[in-house]
């Protein structure tokens, strides 16, 4: 029986890794189909933020440069506008469409290889799904159109607020959940969380909670404690007695 749950747990933490990169690379993929511009724009401010070591030494690291941040969003405010203007040309059209497919590419490497993943496999299936995306949400911008009667430009002001409604959703569940635990071994260096949510926020603090499990031991077995609560919802870090009493540690900046 304890075989069998051992197997069980392993499956079940080697499924966390792989569901951290695939999920939210068709995410931002899907963006990346309906606005070419916002799906980069949103995973390029997230990483601004929680930059990540897996981009450390690749060119995708420039997306997580505060000023590609800011020209990115730049941009996709551009494409917005010029997207309701009657020139534009559908988004099925062969240049536009391979934007559509290198913008997928982009998010979907970005995002794997900064989970330490394949930047190939991510960015081969961004573009496959940014080009279902662009696919399905023009099938669906001029059919909703054509039925109402409402104005295409107007429906795309729908679609507007879908993709800006649909990264905020993104970039938040990429957060950990308020209460979420990181604790890690000062004798055998481990993270954990207790809550999925939490669990890649959790790899990311690895190496400061490490430094504090070994000052913990040095400092005694009174001061011990290694544990790290997240409040999400302040995005506010409160420190273990280990940080000395009433201090706390910011562990990034707010959204």
């Amino acid at each position: 029986m304890n075989s069998m749950k051992s197997t069980f747990s392993r499956k079940s933490t080697s499924t966390r890794p792989r569901a951290a990169k695939f999920w939210p690379a068709v995410g931002f993929a899907t963006l990346a189909g309906m606005r070419s511009m916002s799906a980069p724009a949103f995973l390029s401010h997230f990483l601004s933020r929680q930059p990540e070591s897996g981009l450390a030494g690749s060119p995708l690291r420039l997306v997580q440069k505060p000023f590609a941040a800011r020209l990115l969003k730049l941009a996709a405010a551009g494409e917005m506008v010029a997207d309701k203007l009657p020139n534009t040309p559908d988004r099925i059209a062969l240049p536009v469409m391979t934007g559509r497919l290198l913008s997928g590419a982009l998010v979907g490497a970005a995002w794997y290889k900064s989970r330490h993943g394949s930047a190939l496999g991510g960015g081969l299936l961004g573009a496959a799904v940014a080009f279902a995306s662009t696919i399905v949400s023009y099938a669906l911008r001029t059919g909703i159109s054509e039925k109402s009667g409402v104005p295409i430009a107007l429906v795309g002001v729908g679609e507007d607020a879908l993709v800006l409604a649909g990264g905020k959703a993104l970039i938040a569940a990429r957060l950990p959940a308020s209460g979420t635990r990181c604790s890690v071994d000062a004798a055998s260096p481990r993270y954990s969380s207790d809550s999925g949510l939490g669990f890649m926020r959790c790899s990311n603090m690895a190496p400061m909670l490490w430094a504090r499990a070994l000052a913990s031991a040095a400092l005694g077995p009174e001061k011990s404690s290694s544990t790290l609560a997240v409040n999400s919802a302040s995005h506010r870090r409160k420190c273990s007695p280990l940080m000395g009493s009433g201090k706390c540690l910011a562990m990034g900046r707010p959204l």
